[in-house]
């Protein structure tokens, strides 16, 4: 029984391969600047080289119990990102968990544990990335579906939803040192 199937499983791999060797093609044919030109140029290539630099310099000080939650809420984050998303005439629309859950995570653990700056790559990821899938699931992984994403320029979600992220942990980040402040001069004075 083992000879007869062989043939075929032979011949899906064949195809399998032979897709994919000329998606590798297609993905060849366009020059380089083709993809890094356009909206998409400021709304994702733009936030990715501001998050490889934030991942160099900025030290991840999440450790042990708190880095699990912090990974638990990212993955939780992106399933709501996904089961919320729906298309529109203008487009993809979901959910950007990230511009709640990072600033809230910045009160809550203090600056000095979760940075602020870590609320912009969390939440660009957490962007991006069902972006990327929906819109290559939308076009059933078709050659050349990433040029949606970001298309919007300055106006997608891609690049305004860590920018908004970043402001709100650091607003939070600030009132939280304020009150932690106040309350020490509180207790200095009911002494």
């Amino acid at each position: 029984m083992l000879p007869l199937e062989y043939p075929i499983a032979e011949s899906q791999n064949f195809l399998f391969w032979s897709f994919l060797h000329l998606e590798w093609l297609r993905f060849l044919a366009q020059p380089l600047v083709v993809y890094f030109e356009g909206p998409a140029m400021v709304s994702v290539f733009l936030p990715t080289l501001i998050c490889l630099w934030i991942a160099l310099h900025a030290r991840w000080t999440v450790r042990g119990t708190r880095g699990l939650v912090v990974l638990a809420a990212f993955c939780l984050g992106l399933l709501v990102s996904i089961q919320t998303a729906y298309w529109g005439q203008t487009g993809l629309h979901f959910l950007s968990t990230g511009e709640i859950l990072w600033p809230v995570f910045v009160w809550i653990f203090g600056a000095k544990v979760f940075s602020p700056l870590w609320a912009y790559v969390l939440t660009f990821l957490g962007t991006l990335i069902p972006d990327v899938l929906l819109a290559g699931e939308r076009l059933q992984w078709t050659a050349h579906f990433w040029f949606g994403v970001g298309g919007a320029g300055i106006h997608d979600a891609v690049f305004l939803s860590p920018l908004t992220a970043f402001l709100a942990a650091l607003f939070l980040a600030l009132v939280r040192e304020a009150f932690g402040r106040a309350n020490a001069i509180h207790k200095l004075w009911s002494v």
